[in-house]
């Protein structure tokens, strides 16, 4: 359900099904009074040729790139294909998303679950009465595996009944219930699931994958608007992180209340985190989205009495269940990287005692910037210093590098030059193996330009990352990256395969990003790609089994 009170100050987009433009104006209206800044759809009326609807398609697309979250009108449960496609557009840029009626709720075995996520289409075979009685054509299902939180959507494209088990094996292609099943096995197969179903009627729903929820795209509603949050550091250079959705940290915060001053929410929230007074704690930073709005204030709680902080941070008594106490030197490898650098920048003002504006978490004059070169050669005097690779999958899709900690960041496979990299292709291919445990076509690949980045102090110049374009040939079991130089472990990054025109989006590079992209498209266009028409996303954690076999290295020889 959509959580109003937690929408005030928030860019919303609504999305919804024609059959509910009734309720429209209704949700617009709530939300509205509840603080929200609305983007509604554009009623499409009559009379718009074929090549106006597909702007309106693509305009709405863009509101909801801007917006801070989604909320679906699924009136009666309801969506259209449509209002499907902008759900998992939705879910690609990983943005809080609410339905108006909740989606229909399934649970799944773990290892069922890991092979529904990314099948574009299949069928969810089962007993009657184990499906909710409002599952129905349109309806959004949500499936979890039995021992996590995590889920995938997916909306239901018909539903079917049989009067039997029988029956219904026998009508059910059985590679759609299952990866691997023949018809013989169906059978079988739905009475170890389901024992003692085989006289009781069956229902078959066919299930269109929409996208898999991420840690920070939860169907609880996130807090939007502006948060107010709270620097507490004790003795040994220790900082209060707070636990926020699972496996999440971040500073302690709380929303910016209606009309309420900053200054009162920091000493609001020091009294429910310390039961402390805090009328002395001062303003250290004020954090901007690009553009310059105000994304949320953080508060120096060093004013707080040392003793009673001295206590808690020696000791995580009943009650403090919510807080960690890390060491300032780890901090950047537990939070999210825009909080790492909020807390980077507010330690060293310190002792300056006034306040600083951030940008994104960047301090003035620290941010990168890039800019995109489509030549051959980076721009006169900026040295080569990377290789990454836009690798693209036999069904037209791209593969991202998806950290699913500290924020869930994505990126490409990329690299340095080693010793025994014989030109930079080389190197982007060993770091597609070493990162992404991908084997990409060396013969196809094709350099597109360069990525030059700006802002580095020790490099005036800026910094140049080749960008080529290859197929995959291969994937290995996803696993931790096995550069031997690295000082700590890494977790694996999960492989994250999805349209190039939805890449840009969620690696956050800025305006150049769209260009960058747009060559990585047509080169791929050029070899042969489906990138007009790609599956749908999802994640690809498996290998290849033959490739497990005999692959030991990036270099394959063909």
């Amino acid at each position: 359900m959509i959580a109003y009170e937690y929408l005030d100050e928030a860019m919303v987009c609504i999305c919804a099904p024609m059959r509910s433009s009734g309720q429209i104006a209704e949700l617009e209206r709530r939300l509205g009074l509840s603080g929200a800044i609305v983007l509604a759809p554009v009623p499409p009326g009559e009379q718009l040729t074929p090549d106006e609807h597909a702007r309106l398609k693509v305009l709405h697309l863009r509101k909801i790139a801007a917006a801070d979250c989604v909320v679906v009108a699924n009136t009666d449960g309801y969506t259209g294909p449509g209002t499907a496609e902008e759900i998992a557009y939705t879910m690609r840029l990983a943005k809080p998303l609410s339905f108006l009626e909740d989606p229909i709720r399934l649970r799944v075995d773990p290892e069922v679950y890991a092979g529904l996520v990314g099948r574009t289409r299949f069928i969810e075979l089962r007993p009657a009465q184990q499906f909710p009685a409002k599952l129905a054509r349109g309806s959004v299902v949500r499936i979890a595996a039995a021992d996590v939180e995590r889920g995938a959507l997916f909306r239901v494209a018909g539903v079917l009944r049989y009067p039997g088990l029988i029956e219904a094996a026998a009508s059910i292609d059985p590679t759609r219930v299952g990866p691997g099943l023949s018809g013989a096995d169906l059978a079988e197969h739905l009475r170890g699931a389901h024992p003692g179903t085989d006289d009781d009627a069956y229902l078959a729903a066919e299930l269109d994958f929409l996208g898999e929820e991420h840690s920070e795209s939860v169907a609880a509603p996130a807090r939007l608007g502006i948060r107010v949050g709270l620097l507490a550091h004790g003795p040994d250079s220790t900082v209060v992180l707070e636990r926020g959705q699972p496996g999440a940290l971040d500073l302690p915060s709380v929303q910016l209340g209606p009309g309420e001053d900053p200054a009162a929410a920091a000493r609001r929230l020091a009294w429910e985190l310390f039961e402390q007074r805090a009328d002395r704690v001062r303003l250290a930073a004020v954090d901007l989205r690009a553009g310059g709005v105000c994304a949320g204030y953080v508060f120096d709680a060093s004013p707080l009495d040392p003793v009673h902080l001295a206590q808690l941070f020696r000791t995580e008594k009943t009650g403090y269940g919510r807080l960690v106490f890390a060491a300032c030197d780890r901090v950047h490898a537990m939070v999210a990287p825009r909080t790492a650098r909020v807390i980077a920048a507010v330690l060293e003002r310190f002792e300056d005692g006034g306040a600083i504006v951030l940008e994104e978490g960047f301090a003035p004059g620290t941010r990168l910037v890039w800019q995109w070169h489509p030549s051959e050669q980076p721009p006169n005097g900026v040295p080569i210093t990377q290789a990454g690779v836009w690798a693209f999958d036999r069904d037209g899709r791209v593969v991202l590098q998806h950290c699913t900690e500290r924020g869930g960041a994505f990126a490409l496979p990329a690299g340095g030059l080693e010793p025994g990299d014989r030109d930079w292709l080389a190197t982007a291919a060993r770091e597609a193996f070493e990162e992404s445990q991908i084997l990409i076509d060396h013969r196809a690949a094709r350099l597109i330009g360069f990525q030059v980045t700006y802002g580095d102090r020790g490099h005036p110049n800026g910094l140049a990352q080749a960008r080529y374009v290859a197929p995959v040939l291969g994937y290995r079991p996803i696993a931790a990256d096995s550069d031997p130089k690295l000082t700590r472990p890494r977790a694996p990054y999960r492989r994250y395969l999805t349209d190039i025109r939805r890449a840009a989006g969620l690696l956050d590079w800025g305006p150049h990003a769209e260009a960058q992209t747009r060559a990585a498209e047509q080169a791929a266009r050029e070899m042969g790609v489906p990138v007009d028409r790609p599956a749908a996303d999802g994640y690809r954690d498996h290998g290849d089994a033959p490739a497990a076999d005999y692959i030991d290295g990036w270099e394959v020889v063909l």
